[in-house]
């Protein structure tokens, strides 16, 4: 398996392979778009595009970025803290030999000191792959970088194979009444009414309406931090155009009151983010909102409603199951960046170990300071 750097932009016939396999994945993060939209907002992020080829054709792309200055150098994944779930994308039966190729590529190549992929499903072949070369490389007298698992991130799914119908009979009894008279009841006494962007000029103000009550209900001054938030405004009008975005809006007594920011690639639905008024949470207008979009998505012909990554307790009255995936980071051998990182991940899996009370304050604190460093 030879890897080939790729010139950015990367050829259209290329963009397109790699567009049909993250399609094939189901996975907006291992997109072309979602590499593109970073590179829109991230003016000192340099693309790093590596394709896997066999006999010459082409049968996998490794999307990546580098950021920092001649010494410090860092590889990782487009949009990290946006990146819920991280994958390359490729021909399934050439996955692994994919990731071992780009392992090996990565190793011997110049120019980087710390390489983090963000939450990456190591069931998945072509992460096997490059786990397994690399640590394998590790291993052979300490020539290889170190590779390193962080954390442990889980993303609870609900399996719609038979439907919307079928799931929610697989619900309690009281669960299925209780869901249908909250929406009646709002439906008679709030007019309430879904609604889907459907015109490529509403696309910004019902992200701003979603990303605005999300940050009203949690008091936080942005959802996402103003570099994640320009992303996302990048990522959500690319993924229109393409036909994967899921952007709903609830309204009860003609007002906004919840919102749901999602997308749909190949057989899945992906939760992103969502956004509650305080008179939405009175009314338990997310939870319905919530089952309106499964439903939705079901019609559509998705198999599976993906949460993506977080743990949150409402999410189990829904899932039905949950994938795991970690990060795995490759630190060269005696790099100061690569020990900075290693001391940060050691601060951050103690965080993890924090009571939920102590832990929602630092991340509020995290995201704050985010986004000052960004203005």
């Amino acid at each position: 398996m030879e890897v080939r750097r790729e010139p950015w932009p990367v050829a259209p016939a290329l963009a397109a392979a790699w567009r049909g396999w993250a399609e094939e994945a189901e996975n907006a993060c291992a997109t072309p778009e979602w590499l593109e939209s970073w590179l829109e907002v991230a003016p000192g992020a340099r693309p790093v595009v590596l394709s896997a080829r066999l006999d010459g054709h082409p049968v996998g792309v490794l999307g990546l970025v580098a950021a920092g200055r001649p010494g410090l150098t860092r590889l990782g994944v487009p949009a990290a803290g946006a990146a819920d779930w991280f994958s390359a994308a490729c021909e399934r039966e050439h996955g692994a030999a994919a990731g071992a190729a780009w392992a090996a590529h990565l190793r011997a190549a110049s120019g980087w000191h710390v390489l983090g992929l963000d939450r990456v499903d190591e069931t998945e072949g072509w992460a096997r792959g490059f786990a397994a070369e690399a640590e394998a490389a590790a291993g052979a007298g300490g020539r290889g970088a170190r590779l390193l698992r962080r954390g442990e991130a889980v993303l609870p799914y609900t399996d719609m194979a038979g439907g919307y119908d079928a799931w929610l009979a697989g619900r309690s009894r009281n669960f299925r009444s209780q869901l249908g008279r909250k929406r009646r009841k709002l439906e008679r006494d709030h007019g309430l009414r879904f609604r889907r962007t459907e015109r490529p000029q509403d696309v910004a103000r019902d992200l701003d309406a979603v990303l605005e009550l999300h940050a009203a209900r949690w008091s936080d001054a942005s959802a996402l931090g103003l570099a994640l938030e320009r992303f996302h405004r990048a990522w959500a009008a690319r993924a229109f155009r393409r036909g994967w975005l899921r952007l709903w809006i609830a309204e009860a007594d003609g007002a906004p009151v919840a919102g749901l920011y999602g997308w749909r690639l190949g057989g899945r639905f992906c939760y992103y983010q969502s956004g509650l008024s305080a008179r939405g949470e009175e009314l338990s207008v997310g939870t319905v909102l919530l089952a309106h979009t499964m439903e939705q998505a079901g019609a559509e012909g998705a198999v599976v409603y993906d949460f993506l990554w977080g743990d949150e307790s409402y999410k189990d009255r829904f899932a039905t199951g949950r994938r795991t995936a970690r990060t795995l980071v490759a630190l060269r051998p005696a790099s100061p960046l690569g020990l900075a990182s290693a001391a940060g991940m050691l601060a951050a899996d103690g965080a993890r170990r924090l009571p939920e009370g102590l832990r929602e304050p630092l991340r509020r604190g995290y995201r704050r300071a985010r986004s000052l460093r960004t203005r």
